[in-house]
């Protein structure tokens, strides 16, 4: 098992953030990608990397590599490509990593750039 972390953190004018977030969610699992097991968002603080700001932590737990890849194109495609279905648009702040098994965190890196 492979669990994919993405932290993010709203625009300064995104509204309606959580309601997005929560509609991609769904989206994403109503249509899973091969290898998809399940997903979960929350809202967290104090981070080492984010300080002094609020964000969102979520969490894709996939089968391996291969399905990393999968839920990555299915994550930008489909219903969840559609305006309104994903927050990616309005996020400020990114930042990802993964994690196998029971290890530390193996890569995390900040993300600029179009969403």
């Amino acid at each position: 098992m492979l669990a994919y972390l993405f932290w993010h953190s709203p625009a300064p004018s995104a509204s309606s953030y959580q309601d997005h977030l929560r509609a991609f969610h769904q989206a994403l699992i109503l249509n899973a990608p091969d290898g998809f097991l399940s997903s979960a968002s929350f809202r967290v603080a104090g981070l080492a990397w984010l300080p002094d700001t609020e964000c969102y932590e979520d969490w894709y737990l996939v089968q391996d590599f291969s399905s990393l890849g999968l839920l990555n194109e299915a994550a930008i495609s489909g219903r969840r490509k559609r305006k309104g279905r994903r927050p990616r648009p309005q996020t400020g702040q990114k930042h990802a990593g993964y994690r196998s098994g029971r290890q530390a965190p193996f890569c995390a890196c900040s993300l600029e750039g179009p969403p």
